[in-house]
């Protein structure tokens, strides 16, 4: 009796071991894995490292954490943008065979002395060039033969935008004033609209002067075309008649553009 109760210890002592390996009762060999844990596998296609885009992405469709715009792990895009293409060209890539070279009469003292504006093959201008530690550059690419300066370059292009900037300040867009009369316009009015008109025309303007007919004094148009023609007096020594007064519809209209000699405000 001692003996089977001991048996039977020992059998329930094993059951316990195999449940606790997940084994059946009775199975022999090793244990197998687990069909119920999770299986960690990569997205379909892949990774490209932590917070970047799977490998089956099409480039600048992904920008991971702290940007990216598509590159693996998330690093931001440091590709040099193509640089603006230069108006000018410069030595080498000038490919005519021979060029003209003006303004060498600034390096006379370092220049022999039969060396003179004129034609020259590319190879002698940009060896001339080098010899002065210049550029060789092309001014007028649609000459025949092409024209050509020996600059330096840089101080050649903030010079050039100097002179741009200071003839933008200089042009002035003519801008068409209005001038309105009726034909009863009193004359301290006029007076007062000729000032104006002269203000307009010493900015550079152009000045259209029109007399307005309203109901019954379409009649009057004598008296507008009599003080049309007292304000082109008034503005002799400012303007010149460009249009000469003529009706459209119920206004009688003159044009008056500055003269050349009328300074312009600055």
């Amino acid at each position: 009796m001692g003996k089977q109760e001991s048996n039977t210890g020992n059998s329930n002592t094993g059951n316990s071991q195999e449940n606790s390996n997940n084994r059946p009762v009775g199975q022999q060999g090793p244990i197998p894995p687990r069909t119920d844990a999770p299986i960690n596998r990569p997205p379909v296609g892949g990774t490209g490292g932590p917070g970047g885009p799977p490998f089956n992405r099409p480039p600048g469709s992904y920008s991971g954490p702290g940007g990216g715009g598509g590159n693996f792990g998330g690093r931001p895009d440091f590709r040099r943008r193509p640089e603006k293409e230069r108006e000018h060209r410069l030595n080498m890539e000038i490919r005519v065979p021979e060029v003209r070279i003006v303004g060498l009469d600034a390096y006379s003292d370092q220049l022999d002395e039969d060396v003179k504006d004129g034609v020259f093959t590319t190879s002698e201008a940009i060896k001339l060039a080098q010899d002065l530690g210049m550029d060789l550059v092309e001014i007028a690419a649609a000459a025949t033969p092409p024209v050509c300066r020996i600059v330096e370059y840089s101080k050649f292009r903030y010079e050039q935008k100097k002179r741009e900037k200071v003839n933008k300040a200089k042009q002035h867009t003519s801008v068409m004033k209005e001038i309105r009369f009726g034909p009863n316009t009193d004359e301290h009015d006029f007076n007062f609209k000729v000032k104006h008109a002269q203000k307009f025309l010493i900015e550079g303007n152009k000045l259209k002067a029109y007399v307005q007919f309203r109901g019954r004094n379409i009649v009057y148009k004598e008296r507008g075309s009599d003080m049309l023609g007292r304000f082109a007096e008034a503005l002799d020594d400012h303007a010149k008649i460009e249009m000469e007064p003529k009706m459209e519809g119920r206004r009688m209209i003159m044009i008056l553009a500055p003269k050349k000699s009328t300074p312009a405000a600055k």
